[in-house]
């Protein structure tokens, strides 16, 4: 699924149909011959370069750069992409901890005070992010206004 042509990287950025998580666009670049992944996040706004395939094609860190800032700028469209073809928030079984103002914090590794995810549901229209938690409760926020541990 085309998501958007980045400028800066002269890459086509999209999704493919038969993926895993976590969530992830793909961009290509015919010219120089270069395939990037990058890591989009359904709770905080935070873009990951994954990895750049093939080694010995990588383009320079500024192309990557830009490419990043791209993916950024387009994050909704990015994660309405993902939500579309694969209706998966890939948060199930990740450690949370809900601040007092229901800031959801997703942990690296389970400690005191983490709920385990069981269900998280995604609204490309409102941007809601629902997660279903372990100890029966749900938290809804707006997708991006939470925290990653990286």
């Amino acid at each position: 699924m085309k998501l958007f042509q980045s400028a800066g990287a002269n890459a086509r950025v999209d999704i493919q149909t038969e993926d895993h998580c976590p969530p992830h666009v793909h961009a290509f670049n015919k010219a120089d011959r270069w395939e990037a992944k990058v890591e989009i996040s359904f709770v905080d706004n935070g873009v990951t370069l994954m990895e750049v395939m093939p080694a010995a094609n990588v383009p320079a860190g500024r192309t990557l750069g830009q490419l990043l800032d791209e993916v950024e700028q387009h994050l909704a469209l990015c994660r309405r992409g993902w939500w579309q073809v694969y209706g998966d928030t890939c948060l199930v079984n990740k450690w949370v901890l809900v601040s007092a103002v229901g800031v959801v914090t997703v942990l690296k590794r389970k400690r005191g005070g983490a709920k385990q995810v069981l269900g998280g549901r995604y609204d490309p229209g409102s941007n809601a992010l629902v997660l279903a938690l372990s100890d029966g409760a749900t938290t809804a926020m707006n997708a991006g206004d939470g925290v990653v541990e990286r």
